[in-house]
């Protein structure tokens, strides 16, 4: 982006935040270019959470695997697959896409990437996934052959066909998740502009719209999906709102354990004073009376603080990182115990929220927001996207 400003193409704002954006000398330093950017981060919030559904329902159609996501954190929720950006990416074991590794002597996994688009997908949109797509496949003795999955709530005419004769895996968001539970995610994108935006021009209204958008779709087979993602909305402007800066929802980062790599998903996350302190806060949308066990908090103290904190400040470690698990569902002696024996460095500062502390912790004059916390309590967990205790 420097060599833009370089020939007065446009001025960098907010220059390494997670808002930074090349703007037009027009629009540089103006009311209109914060809103722009504003509209384009909440949008790529929602894609990169769009993502992560996707991913899981075709997890559990077995087109992908369960293990096997490759690359780091690039920036904000990418990943890296051959040093080319994706929103995923992953392998699938089917076998039509399986195919003969001679060096290997067996039969390989096909490489899956994918693009999410929030607004209607185009043909720069086509072209540019299939120009990664090219490049990461690109080597010295021939070309890796994957499976490109491109997703939008719709597609111009030229889009669908070049998708279509490239063989990519287009998908209709608004088909797959049904016009109602796509109504609640464009509520969602709008009330994303109060993670990143000022909390103070929040209106208490603005989450009962999403509550009802919520209540629309009690029997969506992605209710449970949707009604997370409204609570991680919620966390992040409550996070906001306590004067943490560049929060972000839904970014992974590498996590090594005893039997190999894998990865971990940060719900929620924040810093202030140039991250000498953090925030990461583990969203739970559960039923009222559903217990929060002690190996799901060991699991987020021992594997997922550490990894971010690994990746977000990796030589310097914060003077205060507040680590916090938040559920509508209940926090059990089980849980606190848990807690109690896990060896924590001093800088950290942990706690288990329930439905009724976190109710004490919303804004006074935004009532709206304990509805729409009741309600995703009311509503239950019928959850059955869960990984099989045995995977091949």
């Amino acid at each position: 982006m420097a060599a833009f400003e370089e020939i007065l193409a446009g001025r960098i704002e907010v220059k390494d935040t997670i808002g930074e954006r090349l703007v037009s000398l027009k629009l540089h330093g103006k009311p209109a270019s914060s809103a722009a950017g504003l509209e384009a981060q909440t949008a790529y919030q929602v894609e990169v959470s769009l993502t992560n559904i996707l991913v899981e329902h075709f997890r559990q159609q077995n087109l992908i695997s369960w293990n096997g996501l490759v690359g780091t954190d690039v920036h904000q929720g990418l990943v890296a697959f051959n040093n080319y950006p994706f929103f995923a990416a992953t392998f699938s074991h089917l076998a039509p896409l399986k195919r003969w590794n001679e060096a290997r002597n067996k039969s390989v996994p096909t490489p899956v990437v994918f693009h999410v688009c929030y607004n209607p997908c185009t043909i720069w949109d086509v072209d540019g996934f299939l120009e990664r797509m090219s490049r990461a496949g690109v080597n010295k003795s021939s070309r890796l052959s994957m499976l490109g999955i491109i997703a939008a709530p719709d597609f111009t005419g030229d889009a669908w066909n070049k998708a279509k004769k490239e063989g990519l895996l287009a998908v209709n968001l608004r088909q797959l998740f049904g016009e109602p539970a796509f109504e609640a995610i464009v509520k969602i994108q709008e009330l994303l502009k109060n993670v990143a935006g000022d909390p103070a021009m929040v209106k208490d209204g603005e989450y009962d719209v999403l509550l009802k958008a919520i209540e629309n779709i009690k029997t969506n087979p992605f209710i449970v999906d949707l009604k997370s993602l409204g609570f991680e909305v919620l966390a992040g402007f409550l996070i906001n709102y306590d004067g943490w800066q560049e929060v972000v929802l839904n970014i992974k980062v590498p996590c090594t354990l005893p039997d190999g790599k894998t990865e971990r998903e940060i719900d929620v996350s924040g810093q202030k004073e140039s991250w000498d302190k953090v925030c990461i806060i583990e969203c739970k949308a559960e039923a009222s009376n559903k217990p929060l066990s002690g190996e799901y908090v060991r699991k987020f103290f021992t594997e997922t603080v550490p990894a971010f904190l690994k990746v977000k400040c990796p030589v310097k470690k914060p003077s205060h990182c507040r680590a916090e698990i938040w559920t509508t569902g209940t926090v059990t002696s089980e849980a606190e115990d848990a807690l109690k024996v896990i060896s924590l460095g001093k800088f950290i500062h942990p706690a288990l929220v329930g439905k009724t502390q976190l109710i004490e912790r919303l804004p006074k004059t935004l009532g709206s927001t304990k509805r729409l916390i009741e309600t995703i309590a009311e509503l239950g967990n019928t959850n059955t996207n869960q990984q099989p205790t045995s995977v091949a």
